[in-house]
This record gives structure tokens, C-alpha cells and sequence, in this order.
């Protein structure tokens, strides 16, 4: 139930309910939307500051990147030789074989 002012509070019980709806200062909803324009904006200028801090804070325990970013292969390692068996894509009429795939001009 909506509570009811008194009808001599400011005048009437409408005009009451008048400065009510339009904001005390009177400015009515276009100061609401400056303080909502300024609490976004504030908001946003805290949320940049935020990720410019962590985004140049340095990594703890990180001497280089990632390992999972630049795959390496090990010492001696030694490709699996080619058998000249042609491998065929389904449903294609191409084949080739190993060689032909690691030599590859691209």
C-alpha cells in the first residue's frame, strides 16, 4: 500500500507527490541521467584503471613464455621414416605420400 502524505506537507499531498517524481531540486529526470551518465562513467574510468594495472603487472615465476605457446621439439628427435604408403584424404581422388607432404613449398 502506497503511503500517503499529509495534505498541508508542501502545499497539497499532490504538489508533494510532484516534487517527489521530479527529483527535490525540482531539475526532475534530466538530473537523474547526469547522475546515472556520472556514475557509468566513474565505473568505467575504475574498470580501465583496474585492467591497465593487471595487464602490466608481469607474471610471477615466469622466465620466458609460455612452453604450451612455442612448441620445441626435443633434442634428437628423429621423424617417423616414410614407408611410400599413400594417404588419401575421404573422398578425395589426391594422395601422397610422407615425403611429398613435408616437402611441401608452403
Amino acid at each position: 500500500m502506497e503511503e500517503r502524505l499529509p495534505a498541508d506537507f508542501c502545499g497539497t499531498a499532490s504538489r508533494a507527490a510532484d516534487l517527489h517524481a521530479v527529483g527535490f531540486e525540482g531539475r526532475g529526470p534530466p538530473m537523474r541521467m547526469e547522475v546515472l551518465a556520472m556514475r557509468i562513467s566513474s565505473a568505467l574510468f575504475a574498470l580501465s584503471l583496474t585492467s591497465l594495472a593487471s595487464a602490466g603487472a608481469p607474471a610471477q615465476g615466469q622466465d620466458g613464455p609460455p612452453a604450451w605457446a612455442y612448441p620445441v621439439n626435443p633434442p634428437n628427435f628423429q621423424r617417423a621414416p616414410d614407408d611410400g604408403t599413400i594417404r588419401r584424404v575421404p573422398d578425395s581422388a589426391a594422395g601422397f605420400t610422407l615425403t611429398q607432404l613435408r616437402d611441401h613449398p608452403c
